[in-house]
């Protein structure tokens, strides 16, 4: 299947809804990526370039929104994994994904998964082994003011970190893009938010960040895989 062409885009996104409607019946939403699949070879990639061990597993997640990655952690703690909709390399361009894998791998590098667990351990009557938006917000709605603030800065920190770790592996030329750019709306994905929220900083502050450590660093910028 190609990418970058809006029919095929289009064909994968309908498949990926198949999917997902599939493993919702079944009851199977997660698989491991086979170790040739395009995903996986890059996540390995990344982790090569980058000395990073364990490699992070790579695994498929059939009700993730397709124009996302994420990366968490297992329950114990000893593992990250870098979640995937299997079709998600069929739809986001190639010149992004390196940049999007090596950003969420910047996470797993950096240990953020464990490190967010137990920092919102303490906070009060909620499920918060979510990765999503919602479920932050959700938090977020039920504290104070104060702590508000202070989990809107944890969050934001590690985005920019995870960012600046991509961005030192080689990767934040291709990360810019993908912050940078959106999606077809015809795809019907949603469209990327670009202003500050609770968990991340504005995409223009992102993207100014990004490009002033390229600059400072002089580091060879991969784009794509």
């Amino acid at each position: 299947m190609k990418t970058n062409d809006l029919e095929s885009q289009k064909t994968a996104v309908n498949m990926a809804r198949f999917l997902a409607t599939l493993s919702q019946a079944t009851g199977n939403d997660l698989a491991p990526f086979p170790e040739g699949h395009e995903v996986y070879k890059m996540v390995h990639a990344i982790a090569d370039k980058a000395g990073l061990t364990p490699v992070p597993d790579v695994v498929a997640d059939f009700l993730a929104n397709p124009r996302n990655a994420m990366s968490t952690v297992n329950a114990d703690k000893s593992k990250a994994g870098i979640f995937v909709n299997p079709y998600w390399s069929y739809i986001v361009p190639k010149e992004w994904q390196m940049g999007v894998l090596a950003h969420e791998m910047g996470h797993a590098a950096l240990k953020h998964p464990a490190a967010k667990a137990e920092f919102l351990k303490d906070y009060p009557d909620k499920d918060l082994s979510g990765n999503n938006f919602t479920s932050m917000e959700e938090v977020a709605d039920a504290i104070s003011p104060e702590k508000r603030k202070a989990l809107q800065k944890f969050l934001q920190r590690q985005e920019l970190a995870a960012d600046a770790w991509a961005t030192q592996q080689g990767y934040g030329d291709s990360l810019a893009l993908s912050l940078g750019h959106d999606l077809p709306e015809e795809l019907g994905l949603g469209r990327i938010f670009t202003e500050a929220s609770l968990t991340h900083p504005s995409i223009k502050s992102r993207v100014r960040r990004i490009r002033k450590l390229m600059k400072a660093m002089e580091v060879p910028q991969e784009v794509a895989a």
